[in-house]
Parts: structure tokens; C-alpha cells; sequence
């Protein structure tokens, strides 16, 4: 079953954002240690890790990053995964939830999961949230 999972094997996650050629990792690479990682998972097999950073100056708003394997784009948040993600994030104390600048194609993924754009590329939730299909 597909799921997603807190894990805090920030050795893990950089070893796979290496693989799969992460194009912000030098930005990421010296921060991991500090992020809340989630990864989605099958069968234990990794399919991508959705990781957060909570802001210095605005405590319980979080940054949000992701980066799922190229195979299995498109595939791995569904309600479950969304929904638990959410839920999960809100018991860490996030009420709020943004994402860095972000392209087109990421913000309409963000939105179709309950996020509202911000300007022409950012995207924000508030917590909590239950994302209905």
C-alpha cells in the first residue's frame, strides 16, 4: 500500500535527491538536518520525500519542499497520502503550510490538493485542511 511516513534519515533523503538530480539540492544540501521529513513509501521502496522547514521569524509556518522519482510522478499523492501528510504536519504544529517559488506545472498540483496560489509562484495552505477529491 502506498503511504507516507515520518523519517528523520536525513542521510536517506540526500542520497536520494542526489539520484534523482534535485536541481535545488546545493541550496538544500547543508539544511536537511534541520527539516521534518516525510517519505512516501510502497512496499518499502522510497518513491519521494516531502520535507519541511519551519520559519525563524513566524513559528508554525512551514516551508514545504518535494522531489518524487521521475518513475513515479503523478502516482503518489492520493487522498491517503495527502490527507496523512497534512495531518501529520498540523500534530508537528504547523498551522500554515508555502512553498518557496515553485513553476506552473507544480503550482496546479498544489492546488488541485487544496493549496491557494499566493502570487504567480507561490502556493499556501492553512492547517488544518482535508483535501476532498
Amino acid at each position: 500500500m502506498l503511504d507516507i511516513e515520518i523519517n528523520l534519515d536525513t542521510d536517506a533523503l540526500l542520497s536520494f535527491l542526489s539520484k534523482e538530480n534535485f536541481k535545488y539540492l546545493p541550496e538544500h544540501k547543508d539544511n536537511l538536518r534541520y527539516a521534518y521529513i516525510f517519505r512516501l513509501v510502497k512496499h518499502n521502496t522510497t518513491l519521494g520525500y516531502v520535507w519541511l522547514y519551519e520559519l525563524a521569524d513566524d513559528h508554525n509556518n512551514f516551508v514545504t519542499h518535494m522531489c518524487v522519482a521521475k518513475e513515479h510522478q503523478g502516482r503518489v499523492f492520493t487522498r491517503h497520502t495527502v490527507n496523512k501528510f497534512y495531518q501529520m504536519s498540523y500534530q508537528l504544529g504547523a498551522v500554515a503550510l508555502q512553498t518557496d517559488q515553485i513553476d506552473a506545472d507544480l503550482i496546479k498540483l498544489y492546488e488541485r490538493i487544496g493549496w491557494s496560489r499566493q502570487d504567480d509562484q507561490t502556493v499556501a495552505i492553512q492547517l488544518p485542511f482535508e483535501w476532498r477529491k
